[in-house]
């Protein structure tokens, strides 16, 4: 395996969690804004640039996993494996969401189940005996996050203050997603 090889792959993935990230907040930061402000200018922004730019990024992020699977050897392929079914299954959960109920059930569920083979693969690569020292804190890193998120998610379920308890909780697994990818990108790798 080349540097040249890892640094592409993990930089595809890093750049497509950046991407969705930060389109997300910012979508999230201009609807409230636009409705009070009443700027209609905006929702064109709202509306269709900041969910094509989600999509991107999510597209980068799987594509990236997809490549970064081939290029590791055995279980560390296997465990980026298991992180790309986790973020589809999540994504399914996501569509399965727009469901009213009965969607809302299953598409927790799956999110549910999502995060645990999301989780398993992070703890196998956290814990790789053939992963550089340095990706193995980053997938620390993204395991602890992915804690974070189902802990935040069940306590968002607390009625009044769930929900900003669990916002903090996600800022800080956003934070952590950021570093922890970073690590794996900024990894410099021995030639095998």
């Amino acid at each position: 395996m080349k540097q040249q090889e890892w640094s592409k792959t993990t930089s595809t993935i890093f750049y497509g969690v950046v991407i969705f990230s930060f389109a997300g907040i910012i979508e999230a930061i201009l609807k409230p804004i636009a409705k009070v402000a009443g700027l209609s200018s905006m929702s064109v922004i709202i509306e269709y640039v900041m969910p094509i730019a989600v999509i991107v990024g999510y597209v980068m992020y799987f594509v990236g996993l997809g490549s970064f699977k081939k290029l590791l050897e055995g279980g560390d392929g296997s465990a980026i494996g298991k992180v790309r079914t986790g973020l589809i299954l999540s994504l399914i959960a996501t569509i399965t969401g727009w469901i009213p109920v009965i969607g809302w059930i299953a598409g927790g569920i799956l999110n549910i189940i999502g995060f645990i083979i999301t989780m398993t693969g992070f703890s196998r690569l956290k814990k790789s005996s053939s992963f550089p020292d340095n990706a193995c804190k980053g997938a620390s890193k993204l395991f602890s996050a992915q804690i974070l998120l189902i802990i935040g998610w069940i306590i968002g379920l607390i009625p009044l203050v769930g929900g900003w308890i669990e916002m903090i909780f996600s800022f800080i697994a956003f934070v952590m997603v950021l570093v922890g990818w970073a690590k794996i990108k900024n990894t410099q790798i021995t030639a095998a």
